[in-house]
Formats: C-alpha cells, sequence, structure tokens
C-alpha cells in the first residue's frame, strides 16, 4: 500500500502543478492557486508524519479525499456541475473528521477506550470546529477575491449553516459507528488507527 501512496502522492502532485501553470497561463489566478494546494496538500502528511503517526491506510484515504474535493471539485469543477457534490464533500467530512480528532486524542495520550462518552464529544466538537474554520475560510476567499463561493448573495448563510450541519451529520454517523464498536467491544477500530 506505501507504494501505492507514492505514486499516488506523485500524480496528484504533478496533475497539481500542470493545472496550476495551465491555469496560470489563461489568466485564471484564483484556479492556479487552487491547483498549487494539491502538491502541498500531498506532502502533508509526510510533514506530519514527524509529529503524528498516520499508517498507509489513513494515507490513502486522505490521498482519496482530496482526489476528490480538490482535482475533482475544484480543478475539474464538478462542485459548479454536480448539485449536491458540495454537500456530499461536507458531510463525508463529517464522517473522516473523527479520525483527524482520534489521531489528536492517540497523539496527545488522551485516548481511552472506556471514555466513550468524551471520545464522542471530543470529536463532535472537532469537526463543529474545523468545519467552522472551513467556512471562514471560504468566507475569506470571497471577499478577496470577490467570489461568492459560499452562494452568500443568493442564498444568505443558507448555503453555510447547510455545510456545518452536514459534516455534524456525518460525525453524528461516526460516533453512532464508534458508540456500537466500543459497547461491543468489537475489535478493529483501535487497529485501524495502528
Amino acid at each position: 500500500m506505501k507504494k501505492l501512496n507514492e505514486v499516488l502522492i506523485f500524480l496528484l502532485s504533478i496533475l497539481g502543478i500542470v493545472f496550476m501553470v495551465k491555469y496560470f497561463i489563461s489568466g485564471d489566478i484564483v484556479r492556479a492557486l487552487i491547483s498549487l494546494c494539491l502538491p502541498v496538500l500531498m506532502f502533508l502528511p509526510k510533514l506530519l508524519q514527524k509529529k503524528i503517526k498516520i499508517n498507509e491506510r489513513l494515507k490513502l484515504i486522505y490521498i482519496l479525499y482530496v482526489f476528490f474535493l480538490m482535482v475533482l471539485g475544484c480543478i475539474f469543477k464538478l462542485y459548479t456541475t454536480i448539485y449536491y457534490y458540495d454537500s456530499l464533500a461536507h458531510f463525508s467530512f463529517g464522517v473522516g473528521c473523527p479520525i483527524i480528532s482520534f489521531l489528536l486524542l492517540k497523539k496527545f495520550n488522551k485516548y481511552d477506550r472506556s471514555s466513550i462518552f468524551f471520545n464522542v464529544f471530543f470529536l463532535l466538537i472537532v469537526t463543529l470546529g474545523l468545519s467552522a474554520l472551513w467556512e471562514i475560510f471560504e468566507f475569506t476567499n470571497s471577499k478577496i477575491f470577490d467570489a461568492d463561493v459560499q452562494h452568500v448573495l443568493t442564498t444568505g448563510v443558507t448555503d453555510t449553516m447547510r455545510d456545518i450541519i452536514l459534516a455534524f451529520l456525518g460525525s453524528i454517523l461516526f460516533s453512532t459507528w464508534y458508540i456500537y464498536k466500543a459497547k461491543t467491544n468489537i475489535n478493529g477500530f483501535d487497529e485501524f488507527f495502528e
């Protein structure tokens, strides 16, 4: 799996650079900057590896997530061509964000399998916090580049609130799965992070 991850990281980084050049030449600076983010995001797990242990399975999930959001969503513009693509992305973030929460708990030696309530509370709070930070990023991006990424002009705050609620619902789905695994003592959850 390590070789597959390395190949995907290389290919997606090259793809990001190619599209960055293409968009820069065509004068689309916003898409050029978005494309530039792709190689940076591909090397993020390598930078974090020094601080947090990330196994190859989690790296593959991360790579696929970035592919669906950045490559298909931003570069190939599925966010604007498929109506529910943005909602699906925010919901999947809510399902995937608890993985970040558990990595943080493990990193700071705060993960206790018997503290189900604390673990679930922590992952819900981290998901809501990261969702809010993302919406702040989108808002700032809209203001700086005079775009309407959050559809504030067309929907008011509806799009922003829907995004946060969908991420929260995704994290509730993950929490339900986690509680089931923890209550029934089914192994596999902890091993997923090893």
